[in-house]
């Protein structure tokens, strides 16, 4: 795919139907990037670069929680009515600012305060009597059943193991409603911080529910980021283009969390006195280090440090990324 398919995929992929060409400008594109079409290849790759690593308009970023919120009022009203006791909170790309869709989607979890886990060996004083599995079973379809009487014209699906994802009819954006109950983290019960709680994500297929600490996951991202003059966010967001745009289905099969978590690996000193082209030369090397010591990679954990890396991305695949990477590198 050369450059000019590349910049007009990631124009089409950041433009935001519902928020005007002069904000979108304004706020994440260079006002020459329209004209990109007459420019050279090297300088149309600068642009891919540069544009890319930019955050989404801050509009358009609003308007996907705006359209979270609706969502969770009437989700609100129809569980408060039957007496169903919720906690609801954001989760994803979008709360961390690092997508890279002008029309994003998001995460809009469903918490109930039925009850709560614990991560072992932590042990409850009061045990549950009731039944976890049924209960989450009970928010989803509650959830489920309110959502079509809420929004009777829009597109619901069911048929996701772990959301339940509404779209069309008057809403702007994809809002995808995780039923979860809370997961008290080791780390949680020894501090307090509300970021170290956890939640559990209920799989209507398997019944099972899977912890994972998305508010953690934000406050490391911010922390990062903020160490790193905030080029970390803007490497995760060209990465995650690389991604869209490749024609390798190895790179096509990396997680948004596995980009964010393979840069986040990338020691901080790394990120000093950078550009958006240092940076990418930079990380061009950093991943081809990682290539060259398996057993180091092998061992990285995720931000949280629930799992590694090496778990869900395969060493074949690193490779492709770092094609990708190094592929672009040549027009720096």
């Amino acid at each position: 795919m050369n450059y000019t398919d590349k910049l007009q995929r990631l124009y089409e992929r950041r433009t935001d139907p519902t928020v005007s060409m002069e904000s979108m400008i304004g706020d994440s594109l260079d006002k020459s990037f329209v004209t990109f079409s007459n420019k050279s290849e090297n300088a149309k790759a600068q642009e891919y670069i540069q544009t890319a690593m930019m955050p989404l308009s801050e509009r358009s970023t609003q308007i996907s929680f705006e359209e979270g919120e609706r969502v969770k009022k009437h989700l609100q009203e129809g569980l408060d009515e039957r007496g169903m006791d919720i906690t609801f909170e954001y989760q994803g790309s979008v709360t961390c600012n690092t997508h890279i869709k002008g029309a994003s989607d998001i995460d809009l979890l469903v918490i109930t305060e039925k009850f709560y886990s614990l991560e072992p060996p932590l042990k409850p004083s009061n045990p549950y009597k009731g039944s976890p599995t049924s209960d989450m079973q009970e928010l989803r379809d509650t959830c489920y059943e309110i959502l079509q009487e809420a929004y009777p014209v829009a597109k619901i699906e069911n048929k996701g193991a772990k959301s339940i994802k509404i779209r069309g009819g008057s809403l702007r954006r994809d809002i995808d409603v995780v039923p979860a109950n809370w997961f008290d983290s080791v780390l949680y019960d020894k501090y307090k911080y509300d970021y170290l709680r956890g939640v559990q994500v209920f799989d209507k297929q398997t019944k099972e529910r899977t912890a994972n600490f998305p508010f953690y996951n934000r406050y490391l991202v911010e922390q990062k980021d903020n160490k790193c003059q905030g080029l970390y966010r803007g490497l995760v967001r060209l990465g995650k283009t690389i991604r869209e745009d490749s024609d390798n289905k190895l790179v096509n099969g990396i997680s948004s969390y596995d980009i964010q978590a393979l840069f986040y690996s990338m020691p901080d000193n790394y990120y000093q006195n950078m550009n958006s082209n240092k940076i990418l030369l930079v990380a061009t090397s950093f991943l081809d280090e990682l290539i060259k010591n398996p057993n180091g990679f092998a061992n990285i954990k995720v931000p949280d440090g629930t799992r590694k890396i090496a778990d869900k991305v395969s060493l074949a695949q690193l490779k492709a990324f770092y094609e990708e990477f190094l592929e672009l590198s040549r027009f720096v």
